[in-house]
């Protein structure tokens, strides 16, 4: 693995598709402990990976976050930018979280610091030069007719490391028209098939092998991949992004945050700013502190780079 190649690929695109993380008897045994969480907890949208009541589930997926795969990348497009960088206590589990291509505003694409955008003190930080946030998934099932895996607009997130405003406007158009058409002809919208709009957005479905991780930068256009029509009546949808499918099809997906100091101040004055969500940093120092007990290198590489967001943001900290 040339990793200096994989690093400036993530760079120029915005994404990354690793090596696989798990054995076949791993990912039987990860997907067997998810569903038995999931169902004695009526089904949530997600857990996370510390409301997962197997140990071993826990410890199997914290290890793969140890891993060289994850921890050298990580590392080195920090090397790269000369910043330092590290996965982040957040992590967590998401079943059967579906686009539905009738209904989900947008058709699902969205950016994961559209929030951000809203403030000037973010977007100062999103359009930095060493702005490093992102997201890793690692998706337990193929990217088929059922979905499985997410679907990405390549280099979508360039724009906003060069403060080219003309490209951005320009480049946000097809997406914009597609989502009126969208909003407000649904009719003609579904009678277009899925690939010819996939094909002006210069989109890609990602198909990564099961259990392998996928890098993502926050500012990169993705969302999940779409299930299928030719599938759609054997799929019981509900509020747009959760879908209930066939057992054996059931979408399990791992994400943990990767990033910097400054990229997570950024995500925090956003988040912290949200209705009802005062809480956000105060799970991250408790995830810390459990990750701590199991991983504790990892532990202690995340808190190097939260602990002056812990510190600046105080006020909503409890410490204990």
């Amino acid at each position: 693995m040339n990793n200096l190649n994989d690093v400036n690929s993530y760079l120029e695109n915005g994404y990354y598709n690793g090596s696989a993380l798990f054995t076949d008897k791993e990912i039987f045994d990860l997907r067997h402990g998810f569903e038995k969480s999931f169902s004695k907890k009526n089904y949530p949208r997600s857990l996370s990976l510390f409301e997962v009541d197997d140990e071993n589930s826990i410890k199997t997926v914290l290890t793969a976050f140890e891993s060289k795969i994850i921890d050298s990348f990580v590392k080195n497009i920090g090397n790269k930018l000369n910043t330092k960088t590290s996965i982040l206590p957040l992590i967590f589990i998401q079943r059967n979280y579906h686009v539905d291509r009738y209904k989900t505003e947008g058709v699902g694409w969205h950016r994961d610091c559209g929030g951000e955008l809203f403030y000037d003190y973010c977007k100062k930080i999103l359009y930095n030069e060493s702005y490093i946030m992102g997201k890793v998934g690692i998706y337990m099932q193929e990217n088929k007719s059922y979905g499985g895996s997410i679907d990405v607009i390549p280099k979508s997130h360039i724009y906003y490391r060069f403060k080219n405003f003309i490209l951005s406007k320009f480049k946000s158009l097809p997406l914009k028209i597609i989502s009126i058409l969208h909003s407000n002809i649904p009719i003609l919208y579904r009678l277009i098939p899925e690939n010819f709009y996939m094909n002006v957005l210069n989109a890609k479905k990602m198909n990564p092998a099961i259990g392998s991780p996928v890098f993502f930068d926050n500012r990169l256009i993705h969302r999940g991949s779409p299930i299928e029509d030719s599938v759609r009546k054997n799929v019981s949808f509900s509020e747009n992004i959760s879908a209930e499918t066939p057992i054996e099809k059931t979408k399990f997906s791992i994400y943990a945050f990767f990033g910097s100091t400054l990229a997570c101040d950024s995500y925090m004055y956003d988040r912290l700013k949200r209705k009802n969500n005062s809480h956000e940093l105060q799970n991250w120092y408790n995830l810390q502190k459990k990750i701590e007990k199991i991983s504790p290198n990892l532990a202690m590489e995340s808190k190097n780079i939260l602990n002056n967001i812990f510190s600046k943001y105080s006020e909503f900290l409890k410490l204990n």
